[in-house]
């Protein structure tokens, strides 16, 4: 189950194209860069959709008293079923709510195979791994998924308006059994002994793998350091401690 509090999360990275200097940061300084999800890769994350909570009869009332005798009974239903049917106010919810969060991304797997493939370049990147328990990660809560796209309305708590925004994508990502932790600023420091593993994509470079190896070294708490492999017999990948 998605929602079973694990003991560590994990987040893949690539060391291309200037993506290094950030994984340094991560490993020798402590810090956690979040992200805007306007930068995500899914074009409905964090867009829920928003509807105004209000009844026709309400709305009837509403315009009645606003322009009286100005519009007849077909045409007053139309305009509810425009303002219902409309995406302005999804938009105005989306622009300003999104201003406001930066979200960072996290997994309970480590052995997926398309997201070595998605975020860590190919398997030439790396995965880090991460206490749980730790203090900022402790914040971190799971992604639901969904094959409706979420609601939000006038009536939702604050909590549920987060669940539905931030925390719920469509069930065609399930696979990658997501955590988030969603924040005002864009970097936090976290504590040295939360970052535990890091483990060395199976087609990582020999240039890389040396680079990983001393920016560990020069860590203040011990970090284990793990390589990977390709299974040779199944769809899969072995992890195991790299020798010292």
């Amino acid at each position: 189950m998605e929602n079973l509090k694990p003991k560590y999360l994990y987040r893949y990275r690539s060391l291309a194209n200037g993506a290094d200097k950030y994984v340094e940061r991560m490993i020798c300084h402590n810090e956690l860069f979040f992200s805007k999800p306007s930068s995500f890769n899914d074009p409905f994350d964090c867009r829920a959709i928003y509807k105004p909570d209000i009844s026709y009869e309400n709305f009837c009332s509403m315009a009645k008293n606003k322009y009286p005798n100005l519009y007849s009974e077909l045409e007053l239903r139309s305009k509810y079923k425009q303002l219902n049917d409309s995406n302005e106010g999804t938009e105005i919810y989306y622009e300003e709510t999104l201003k406001k969060v930066n979200i960072i991304c996290l997994t309970t797997s480590k052995r997926n195979i398309l997201m070595w493939a998605h975020y860590a370049n190919s398997h030439q990147g790396i995965c880090l791994e991460f206490k749980r328990d730790s203090s900022l990660f402790a914040e971190s809560n799971f992604v639901r998924y969904s094959r409706e796209r979420p609601i939000i309305t006038e009536n939702d708590s604050n909590e549920i308006r987060i669940i539905k925004t931030f925390l719920t994508k469509s069930k065609d990502w399930k696979y990658e059994k997501e955590w988030r932790i969603c924040k005002k600023d864009d970097l936090y420091k976290f504590q040295p002994e939360a970052l535990t593993g890091i483990i060395l994509g199976a087609k990582i470079s020999l240039e890389d793998k040396n680079k990983v190896i001393n920016w560990v070294k020069a860590r203040e708490c011990r970090t284990k350091i793990y390589e990977s492999s390709i299974c040779h017999n199944t769809f899969s990948i072995n992890i195991k401690i790299l020798p010292s």
